[in-house]
């Protein structure tokens, strides 16, 4: 077993790579431009062939995650109509329900804010002012999970005594 690799259950599956690759190839990140409608669903499906509804979804998150993490292209998508890559002013508009269900949402927001391309300086404000405001957010839930640990120490005991009585 030494010279054999382990082989987990999460790696059997198919890699997204080669569709991935194909839809950058035909929507290359260059000619997106934030506010347009990039494709529709069908053509999504015409060019990655997806045979589930599963793999459609795993290979057009694959993609969106290439495209923003290494290009700073932000795209997504509304159900049943298609993607698009919004403007700064819709990823900002984003930011108010992420903050009403914190969590892992927060991070994939500051992400977007922060590769948002503000078109003037007062996106460009309120681009600091909500990366700031996500930023702080993170950190304080951060904390407040840390602190979700009971304390172990015994609590003092409480010393009663008779009214009047003088200690």
């Amino acid at each position: 077993m030494s010279d054999e690799q382990k082989l987990f259950p999460w790696q059997t599956g198919q890699s997204t790579k080669p569709e991935v690759d194909a839809l950058l190839k035909h929507w290359a990140p260059d000619t997106i431009k934030p506010g347009e409608w990039i494709v529709t669903d069908d053509e999504v499906k015409a060019i990655a062939k997806p045979n589930s509804a599963t793999r459609y979804k795993t290979v057009t998150q694959a993609w969106r995650s290439r495209l923003i993490r290494d290009h700073g292209v932000i795209v997504l998508r509304e159900t049943s109509q298609g993607f698009y890559c919004p403007t700064a002013e819709q990823v900002f508009a984003l930011t108010h329900p992420t903050l009403e269900h914190a969590g892992r949402k927060i991070g994939k927001q500051l992400r977007r804010v922060s590769n948002a391309r503000p078109q003037n300086e007062i996106e460009t404000a309120t681009q600091d002012h909500h990366g700031k405001l996500l930023y702080i957010q993170k950190r304080e839930l951060k904390k407040a999970r840390m602190n979700l640990i009971p304390n172990t120490a015994a609590p003092e005991s409480v010393r009663i005594s008779p009214p009047g009585a003088k200690q």
